[in-house]
């Protein structure tokens, strides 16, 4: 509880107040001789180390203290030298500190608790936010909402969810200067967190007006299930043609699938990459040798995989979330070579195409006439 205390206060560590007192004091030769000089010139190297700016457009605002604490505390919290490890449990049980008052009065209604697990989840989520492009943080955030814990049952009914769903995404568009491990935390947090039906129901009409960081093209008006499909099929693409990484595509499969179940109005830039990212994994589908000695293993399963559940993505759209997303039924009609074939699996969806294939030609001839 200590260590998170000092995370969340990010306290000023005696250091800092050295540097202040340096900006102060005379400037040249007495400050080269000061004795406190050295010592801090020797900090200041430690902490530009942690504190290097990112590549993102964020200040962020760090003490030593409080990066220290964080570094132990997600040391204790991974330790496997318990079978049950009991810092690990503690964080879970931490609970909402509703009121930062000494004391309330009981007689109207409300009982301050004395439990030393509360803690107020207020300041935790936004001192996270504040923090969330640094490897530590977004590591415990990972830990903090695993297992469904009553912090995550905060995070996701925040209404301004998206200031830290926002970075992370930025995070995945940056994922070829960053490493395997830190991408699959993001990856691993957003499958938490759209795992709950009420939530990834919610994203969907959480719009977001502009992504200025997004080079490919110009997203406005986007909601938040957009974004994260888009970013998941933009790694994905990448990971087919170059990575082949079965883990992190099955982090990126596991997100989809979940928010898939509850797609509605996807933007048209979202349904045409999905479309796109399955024509190209269906032709490599059915390129695929008969003779498992002839293609790489991991390569075999990853486009298998990505094939099936792709696949299986679509076709829950079609049967159950069609006239809510009228974008994917243009997009699907537009490459629809790649599903007119005789596999018994593209049956739903190869029944929809020649139904609109008929009602469109049906007008053509009535606007002739």
């Amino acid at each position: 509880r200590i260590l998170l205390e000092h995370f969340l206060n990010q306290e000023q560590d005696p250091a800092s107040m050295i540097s202040k007192a340096m900006n102060v004091a005379t400037i040249g030769a007495k400050v080269a001789l000061s004795p406190v000089f050295i010592p801090y010139k020797v900090y200041s190297i430690i902490r530009n180390r942690w504190t290097k700016e990112k590549s993102y457009d964020v200040v962020e605002y760090r003490t030593l203290r409080a990066d220290m604490s964080l570094s132990i505390l997600l040391l204790l919290v991974r330790y496997n030298g318990f079978e049950d490890n009991p810092f690990k449990h503690h964080l879970h049980s931490f609970n909402e500190k509703y009121s930062e008052l000494e004391d309330i009065d009981e007689e109207m209604g409300v009982i301050k608790s004395n439990d030393n697990n509360d803690i107020s989840f207020s300041q935790l989520f936004d001192s996270i936010v504040t923090r969330i492009y640094d490897d530590d943080t977004q590591l415990l955030y990972y830990y903090l909402i695993q297992d469904y814990s009553t912090f995550l049952r905060y995070a996701i009914s925040r209404t301004d969810i998206d200031t830290l769903i926002m970075p992370l995404m930025k995070i995945l568009y940056n994922a070829k200067e960053e490493s395997p491990e830190r991408i699959n935390i993001v990856l691993l947090s957003i499958s938490i967190m759209v795992q709950d039906d009420m939530f990834s129901n919610e994203i969907q009409n959480m719009y977001i007006d502009s992504i200025p960081w997004y080079k490919e093209r110009r997203l406005s008006n986007c909601s938040l299930s957009d974004i994260i499909s888009i970013l998941l099929i933009r790694i994905m693409y990448t990971n087919i043609s170059n990575t082949k990484d079965i883990v992190l595509q099955t982090n990126c499969l596991d997100v989809l699938t979940n928010i898939s179940m509850n797609y509605d109005n996807m933007h048209p830039y979202c349904s045409d990459r999905i479309i796109m990212l399955f024509a190209l994994v269906s032709k490599r589908y059915r390129n695929i040798p008969i003779s498992i000695d002839t293609i790489d293993y991991n390569s075999r399963t990853l486009i298998e995989d990505s094939y099936n559940r792709l696949l299986g993505i679509i076709n829950g759209i079609v049967l159950k979330k069609l006239t809510q997303n009228p974008q994917l039924i243009y997009s699907i009609l537009y490459q629809q070579n790649i599903f007119l074939t005789d596999e018994p699996e593209l049956e739903n969806i190869v029944k929809m195409i020649m139904y609109f294939n008929k009602y469109l030609e049906k007008q053509q001839i009535e606007n002739k006439t």
